[in-house]
């Protein structure tokens, strides 16, 4: 962001873009900041009666005294407001910053081609290394982390390969979609593996019927491989893919108890949440099941959100989501450059399949995959917005 600051201030540019959903986003951060200032014990009593109850179990001597935040650990949730902050900050970057044709792609590039490499490398590691107990795939210590970070880019890459008209790229980038899902199969991760099979059969489904692509034979060779690879891994099971799927039951009877929880949570902090990253200081007392595991995450973000900041901060943070991916549809629908809508399109589905993901696993809160979605968020918003003719730089 400094960087960013000197730049503008070196080309005395005072001009800067952003959605109007940045509205909500502000608010949201606004929300954040009132969850931990100081407040009357008349005002806690009224607007979060049950936080009140536990600062009064906590500290009986000091409590009429003193004042008291409606987060009940304010350094947890100063240290989470900073890192959504800095993650927007790569959006708002983004979005001022990327401007031609030869930019979009550059990045775009480097996004696919670095996701190649730490693919590669993860399935050298896998087959050429004696790692049977290893949990984790390429540079990732967590298989499912690495999942959530793939998915992210699969439907990216699939966009791109479509966006090309060279047929030998064309070809490349559909091998390297193809190696990337490979890698997901690889992982066992049953969500990410389960999202993305959903979001690239929408995303082959709208290219048939909504974009209407001349070119028909490009969907049927998508829909050959999806169908191909789903029928690889169903007969050879590499990863162990379906034996995982036999504890699916199990598994997800322990989750269910644990987002039951979390509900039963919620019920006592409705509107204002328990403060930002503090999910792991109060879920203890609410856990109704055995777990020899701290639960530092529900591994489902959105139910997160929802315990740790309330009706009103949920509220905030999906309608900037709503509003922005309804500009950035608005804009695709309006389009008619190849270039666009395929990067656009699989720029969405991107954001569909974590969105999916996080529905069962913590992709939110892994900072490289909250990286890489708020750089493709930038990146897609930016792009459909993006007319490019003989300007260097067309406004918004």
């Amino acid at each position: 962001v400094f960087l960013f600051l000197v730049k503008k201030l070196a080309l005395n540019d005072s001009e800067f873009y952003y959605p109007k959903a940045s509205i909500f986003l502000g608010l949201f951060f606004i929300f954040l900041v009132f969850q931990c200032l100081p407040l009357s014990l008349s005002i806690l009593k009224i607007i979060s009666p049950k936080t009140a109850l536990l600062y009064h179990q906590a500290l009986p001597a000091a409590f009429e005294k003193n004042l008291f935040s409606i987060t009940i650990y304010s350094l947890a949730t100063k240290k989470e407001a900073i890192k959504l902050f800095s993650f927007f900050c790569i959006f708002f970057i983004t979005i001022n910053t990327i401007n031609t044709r030869r930019q979009f792609q550059r990045m775009i590039l480097i996004i696919i081609l670095w996701s190649v490499i730490l693919t590669f490398y993860g399935l050298v590691k896998k087959f050429s290394l004696n790692q049977e107990h290893y949990l984790g795939f390429s540079t990732f210590l967590n298989r499912n982390h690495y999942a959530g970070y793939c998915i992210l880019i699969i439907p990216f890459s699939a966009g791109y390969a479509l966006a090309n008209k060279n047929l030998n790229i064309k070809i490349l980038f559909s091998f390297i979609t193809g190696m990337l899902g490979l890698s997901v199969f690889l992982t066992a991760s049953r969500a990410a593996i389960l999202s993305i099979i959903v979001s690239l059969s929408l995303m082959i489904f709208l290219s048939f019927y909504i974009k209407k692509i001349k070119e028909k034979k490009n969907i049927a060779i998508g829909i050959c491989a999806l169908l191909g690879m789903v029928f690889l891994f169903s007969l050879f099971d590499f990863g162990g893919v379906i034996s995982k799927f036999k504890f699916l039951e199990l598994d997800t009877a322990g989750r269910f108890y644990r987002f039951k929880d979390a509900f039963s949570a919620v019920k006592d902090f409705p509107l204002f949440g328990v403060g930002l990253g503090n999910f792991r200081y109060i879920f203890t007392s609410y856990r109704t099941f055995h777990d020899i595991q701290f639960q530092s995450y529900l591994h489902n973000d959105h139910l997160q959100l929802f315990l740790e900041t309330g009706l009103i901060g949920i509220s905030l943070y999906i309608s900037f989501f709503l509003f922005i991916i309804k500009d950035i549809v608005k804009q695709y629908n309006k389009r008619k450059d190849p270039f666009v809508k395929n990067i656009v399109l699989g720029g969405l589905f991107s954001i569909l399949a974590l969105g999916i993901d996080s529905f069962f696993d913590l992709d939110f809160h892994i900072p490289a995959i909250a990286f890489m979605f708020w750089l493709i968020l930038g990146l897609i918003y930016k792009c459909a917005h993006t007319h490019f003719g003989g300007s260097e730089k067309t406004p918004l």
